[in-house]
């Protein structure tokens, strides 16, 4: 199994470390992939969530779309043309 860090942790603190280990992330992923946010009610997992969305989204050359909480969603989907 792939981990993320050799210590399992990354602080993402400040939002502004929050967005850059999304973009770093969204590079590395493939179609297929499967990635699970667990946490808190506001502890980032959509802002997260959206970083990743929005910069794959600029990889694509596609418009920047809103990502909402997906609180009472089962599934938000997002058209990305490489996935």
């Amino acid at each position: 199994m792939l981990i993320a860090t050799r210590s399992g942790k990354i602080n993402i603190s400040k939002e502004k470390d929050t967005r850059l280990v999304a973009e770093r992330l969204s590079k590395l992923i493939n179609l297929g992939d499967f990635i699970l946010l667990t946490g808190n009610l506001g502890v980032g997992k959509t802002t997260f969530t959206k970083y990743i969305i929005n910069s794959l989204q600029r990889i694509n050359r596609q418009a920047i779309s809103e990502v909402p909480s997906p609180t009472f969603n089962i599934t938000n989907e997002y058209q990305i043309k490489k996935f």
